[in-house]
This record gives C-alpha cells, sequence and structure tokens, in this order.
C-alpha cells in the first residue's frame, strides 16, 4: 500500500487568491480613487465616471502583472520544495529491503517470543511509503542487525529476552498505525457518505 499525499501547490493558492480578491481589491481601490479625486481636483460626480475608465485600465493591468508576478514566484518556490518522486520511491524500496532483511535474518536469534513477534510483522502489509512507518522498519532492521551476533553466546538470554520484547513492541506498533489507518478510512468513508445523503437524499431531489 503506497501512501497518496498531495498537497494543494502553492502557486494554485497564489493563483486562486489572487482571482478571488480582484473584485474586492477593485472596489476598495475605486473607493480610495473616488475620495482623492474629490479632494484633489473637487470635481463632481461626472467628472470623476469620466475618470473611473482610465483608473480601471491602470488597476486591472497593475493587478494582473502582480498577480501573475506573484503566482510565477509561488511556481517557482514549490519546484525548489518540491521532494523528486525518485526519493519518495527510494525510500520506499529501502523500507521494503529493511522489512525483509529483518525478517530473513531475525528468525531463529531471539527464541520463540521474537520468532512470534517477526511472524505477526511478517503478516502484516504495512503503508511503505508512510515516513512513520519507514522509521519503524529502519528502527527494525538496525536492532536485528545489532542483536543477531550478540545473543549467539551463551551468557546473552536476557539480552535474547529483552531483544524479543523490543520486536514484540515493533509488531504492536505497526498493528496500531494499521488500525489508526483503517479508523482514518473509515472516518472519512462515514463523512462523504453522511455529506452525499444530506445533499442528493430522496427529500433533496
Amino acid at each position: 500500500m503506497v501512501s497518496q499525499r498531495r498537497k494543494i501547490p502553492l502557486w494554485k493558492l497564489v493563483g486562486g487568491g489572487a482571482v478571488h480578491a480582484v473584485v474586492p481589491a477593485y472596489l476598495l481601490a475605486l473607493g480610495v480613487d473616488g475620495w482623492r479625486f474629490a479632494s484633489q481636483t473637487h470635481g463632481g460626480l461626472d467628472l470623476w465616471l469620466t475618470h473611473v475608465p482610465g483608473m480601471s485600465g491602470w488597476f486591472l493591468g497593475a493587478y494582473g502583472a502582480l498577480g501573475l508576478g506573484a503566482t510565477a514566484l509561488a511556481a517557482l518556490a514549490d519546484r525548489f520544495a518540491a521532494t523528486p518522486p525518485h526519493i519518495d520511491d527510494q525510500a520506499e524500496s529501502q523500507a521494503a529491503q529493511n522489512l525483509r532483511q529483518a525478517l530473513a535474518r531475525g528468525r531463529g536469534a531471539f527464541g520463540p517470543e521474537g520468532d512470534a513477534a517477526l511472524d505477526r510483522i511478517g503478516a502484516l502489509r504495512p503503508d511503505l511509503g508512510d515516513s512513520a512507518t519507514q522509521a519503524l522498519l529502519r528502527d527494525l532492521s538496525a536492532m536485528v542487525e545489532a542483536g543477531r551476533t550478540a545473543v549467539q553466546t551463551e551468557d546473552a538470554a536476557s539480552l535474547r529476552s529483552i531483544s524479543a520484547a523490543a520486536l514484540t513492541r515493533i509488531a504492536s506498533a505497526l498493528e496500531q498505525q494499521l488500525r489508526d489507518r483503517a479508523t482514518q478510512a473509515q472516518d472519512k468513508a462515514l463523512v462523504m457518505a453522511t455529506y452525499v445523503e444530506a445533499r442528493y437524499g430522496e427529500d433533496k431531489i
């Protein structure tokens, strides 16, 4: 399962904001211009109305240039801030490798309790695109690599037990992540179903 977390690009926010703000900005500019025109020229409404088309053209041109410039800068910022897709792919690939290696190299090293925890982990389908899952799998791989040799000595029974307990905690953490995602998916589905019923129910048609 690959997590898809897409945020709205900054250039869309800036561009959309500029479009939605054009009318309020124009009305504000119109009011300021009317006040300045009346105070500086002492002209009447008819004279000001002849002045409005020229002012409107100047405003729209300046506002359009400013909006396009801000949108272009936002798009440039998005480009520099964006994470290249291959980096995400590498992180998922590394997470999958960490999982495979830990399962293969950890079995038999930490006793029955450790094998039971590894069986629990192997039965899961973790979200390899999730950063929290990737961190757990890095810890899992590092712990197995660090412990598998150390626990082979005769006096390592305590270390073997501690390592098995750590594997159990990692298994529980991965299972909790899956439960949390399932709950979030159910909540989202319930919200959408409620929205559709409220908007398109039989009494609305």
